[in-house]
């Protein structure tokens, strides 16, 4: 009975944190002044992503040996000679989504940040969870249709951006796996069957 009781006595005091935290949170997304200033916040990084990943087209390849192997202070250096428009900080995180993440499809979150940064401000209403589990499915799925077809077509070479994989490291580590277990015609059934199954859906 004693134990029951404590088990009890645990629960409410969990429930009623909970509740506090709720609560809380209504009470600072009920501040209209902080919501569009979250809301505005969110904007912004999503279009220095934007600037920072179309400039990472024009100037990847020029900064990415210094991405690749910088020198010990070198990138927060005056005269780090990158050349992203928006600086070593632009490079950096362009680098790291487009070439380390998802390749392109990482377009999609600065979209997403669009979204929900636009929601915040109440400019405009979107189910943010229903938007956020969409781009999710398209931004992995095409990093693996990207990087099967930046790997296996000279796409790459008539773009003139054979510096950038496409798909990015997860595209292509996915891709690699899954051609060791279904082979190269497995991907594109595997492929052509999941983007029939979320059009359907």
């Amino acid at each position: 009975m004693a134990n029951r009781k404590r088990q009890n006595i645990e629960k409410g005091k969990k429930h009623n944190k909970k509740n506090t935290v709720r609560k809380r949170w209504s009470g600072i997304m009920a501040n209209d002044t902080l919501r569009f200033a979250i809301g505005s916040i969110f904007i912004g990084m999503a279009f220095f992503m934007l600037l920072s990943f179309g400039s990472y087209f024009l100037t990847g390849r020029a900064d990415q040996s210094i991405l690749e192997n910088p020198h010990s202070g070198e990138l927060s250096g005056i005269n780090n000679q990158i050349t992203n428009i928006m600086g070593s900080g632009g490079a950096r995180i362009a680098y790291f989504f487009i070439d380390q993440c998802f390749g392109i499809s990482s377009f999609l979150i600065p979209i997403f940040l669009i979204l929900s940064g636009l929601s915040l401000m109440r400019a405009y209403r979107f189910n943010l969870l229903k938007w956020f589990f969409h781009l999710s499915i398209l931004m992995v799925w095409f990093s693996i249709a990207l990087a099967f077809i930046s790997a296996y077509t000279p796409i790459n070479e008539w773009l003139r951006i054979d510096f950038i994989n496409l798909g990015g490291q997860h595209g292509e580590f996915v891709c690699r796996y899954f051609k060791s277990q279904v082979g190269i015609p497995g991907i594109v059934i595997l492929l052509v069957i999941t983007a029939v199954l979320y059009l359907t859906y």
